[in-house]
């Protein structure tokens, strides 16, 4: 996370507008796809990531790393961190 560090919060910054961007898109699938559709865990809501090695992500997962990722970077101590956080406390409580 060193290496990171030199982009200053910016780079916190955009980690988390990946991450409120996957929400989005999710909330403005016009019903085609839920946020407790895609907030599962099974197997039937994994992105395929590698088509070489068969790595697949589920979109649970992939906002649950990005929010791993902002919790490591400056140990959290930014905005972004608090914000992501609510947001996927808000999905989780939609979800079960």
């Amino acid at each position: 996370m060193q290496s990171t560090e030199v982009h200053g919060v910016g780079f916190a910054e955009k980690i988390y507008d990946v991450a409120m961007g996957v929400i989005t898109t999710i909330n403005a699938s016009s019903g085609t796809v839920t946020v407790p559709t895609l907030l599962g865990t099974t197997e039937r809501n994994a992105i395929s990531i590698d088509h070489a090695c068969n790595a697949d992500i589920t979109v649970h997962d992939l906002l649950f790393r990005l929010q791993a990722l902002l919790q490591a970077f400056r140990g959290g101590d930014h905005p972004f961190n608090g914000r992501l956080s609510e947001v996927l406390n808000g999905l989780l409580g939609v979800v079960g």
